[in-house]
């Protein structure tokens, strides 16, 4: 597979993940609000679990949304993908498993663009 072909499949790879995450943090918010309408929790605790919970989940829609963006970006070729994929790549390395496999493909993708081919490499020699 050539460098582009690579970073094409990376913008589907982020679009996928973009999207689940999205569908996660709703999934999540609807699964927090149901235990707190069983769960007998004081009201402060119910308060701040609930900032927290809404200030993590901003968090993640916002790296989604640019996951999505990135993602679109790079299958058009942008040349501002690279930066902002190779971002959230890093930030993503943090997120175990998924984001991991998606933060070292990323960071291979595009540290390898700029390396000579071994072809040329060998010729030069």
């Amino acid at each position: 597979m050539n460098i582009v072909s690579h970073k094409k499949a990376l913008g589907v790879f982020y679009i996928v993940f973009g999207i689940f995450n999205i569908l996660f943090v709703i999934f999540s918010y609807f699964l927090m609000w149901r235990i707190f309408e069983f769960a007998q929790i004081q009201l402060e605790v119910r308060q701040v679990v609930m900032i927290g919970g809404a200030a993590v989940g901003t968090l993640v829609l916002l790296a989604a949304v640019l996951s999505i963006i990135g993602g679109a970006a790079i299958i058009r070729l942008k040349n501002w993908a690279k930066v902002l994929l190779l971002v959230l790549g890093v930030f993503y390395l943090f997120i175990f498993p998924v984001g991991t496999v998606l933060g070292i493909y990323t960071l291979v993708v595009f540290l390898s663009e700029n390396e000579p081919s071994k072809q040329n490499f060998n010729r030069e020699s």
